[in-house]
């Protein structure tokens, strides 16, 4: 008897847009749902939705397919139309959606639909209206969990709104929610940009979930901004206790906050213990420690940074040369101060009113000598 020949349904073109969807393949995904009434297929919805999931990340896309299906959509389809608003961060269109869901749709959005508004807020610098979904999330007798509470919160931090994000923290503990990872993060975070550092190092210490790199970094760079350089130190020391491994993001939060207290040996010593841990310094690490051997009047230690800096094939910034330049002015080393001058443009660096300033300096200062 001949092979009988399995003709694909609808079903079985759904579970291949569905794989496309989770494996991001959105042109293989548009490809077969065009296909499938060439083959006399039907697409239903659940080949639209898997489709429009799919094309998230391309909101004109995905909004083109839920108007072409004229099938009558339901939560699955209005939750996909406000992901990809969000994604694409049209935050004005997924409010559209989601306030006319009930009338336009006959569809009551669900938590999902809410989160997802609530995140395209966020993006949006909207973080009144963040705030606003989250308590009309209760009124229509939806429960907000971890993810509603944690894009409200990254709302706050991003709108520079710190107590309001303590606030949300704490009302997490009330609605019996556990934060996470994110939550604990943005709330540190929007401590840490409004310059509070002793709140970010509370949240940090009653963090019920393991902090992470961001959550350290978070906190450092709110020492550093207040000059706390000890702290910031004893937050670097801590991260391998915790199982989390410093970055260069970290190194160089420390790195700044040590520069500012003109603490040039320990920048000294902590850019050597970099490479031993397995973390190469970057940049923005180089140029603190310059700054801070300036500072400190180490011209010498200064210019080998500097050296060291672009032997390891990394483009010295205005910041660094300038540095360098101003720690030679100090010492009086006015030809070394010309000569980095001159070697700026070689470096593709166009020399600024603080290099400038510390060359005609540091001429200064020999003039007067003579």
């Amino acid at each position: 008897m001949p092979e009988s020949i399995v003709v694909p349904d609808a079903s079985s073109y759904n579970t291949a847009i569905s794989a496309c969807d989770k494996t991001g393949q959105w042109h293989l995904a548009l490809s077969l749902l065009n296909v499938m009434p060439k083959l006399r297929v039907n697409p239903d919805l659940i080949s639209f939705n898997s489709a429009i999931s799919a094309c998230a990340d391309r909101w004109p896309l995905a909004l083109d397919l839920a108007r072409r299906s004229r099938l009558t959509p339901d939560v699955v389809t209005l939750n996909g139309v406000i992901s990809a608003c969000d994604k694409g961060q049209e935050w004005q269109l997924a409010l559209c959606f989601l306030f006319g869901a009930e009338v336009n749709f006959r569809v009551r959005p669900d938590v999902i639909s809410y989160n997802a508004a609530i995140s395209s807020c966020s993006k949006g610098g909207r973080w009144q209206a963040a705030l606003s979904l989250l308590g009309a999330m209760s009124l229509r007798r939806l429960a907000p969990n971890v993810i509603s509470f944690s894009a409200a919160i990254t709302s706050c931090e991003k709108g520079g709104q710190w107590q309001l994000a303590l606030v949300l923290l704490s009302h997490m503990e009330d609605a019996d929610v556990r934060p996470n990872q994110i939550s604990y993060n943005s709330a540190i975070s929007a401590c840490e940009k409004a310059g509070h550092w002793e709140a970010a190092l509370s949240i940090l210490s009653q963090m019920r979930v393991r902090p992470d790199e961001i959550s350290f970094n978070a906190c450092i760079s709110a020492c550093e901004k207040k000059g706390h350089w000890e702290l910031a130190l004893v937050l670097l020391g801590q991260m391998p206790q915790m199982r989390v491994k410093p970055g260069d993001i970290s190194c160089s939060a420390v790195m700044s906050a040590l520069e500012k207290g003109c603490q040039w040996e320990l920048a000294l010593v902590l850019l050597g213990q970099m490479p031993q841990k397995a973390i190469m310094p970057g940049e923005i690490c180089f140029s603190a420690a310059i700054s801070a051997c300036e500072k400190g009047g180490q011209w010498e230690r200064a210019l080998s940074l500097l050296s060291d800096l672009r032997w390891m094939r990394l483009k010295p910034d205005e910041i660094s040369c300038s540095s360098a330049i101003s720690a030679c002015e100090k010492c009086g080393k006015w030809e070394l101060a010309l000569l980095l001058l001159s070697e700026m443009p070689q470096m593709r660096l166009m020399p600024n009113e603080v290099s400038f300033g510390a060359a005609i300096s540091a001429c200064e200062r020999a003039q007067a000598l003579l």
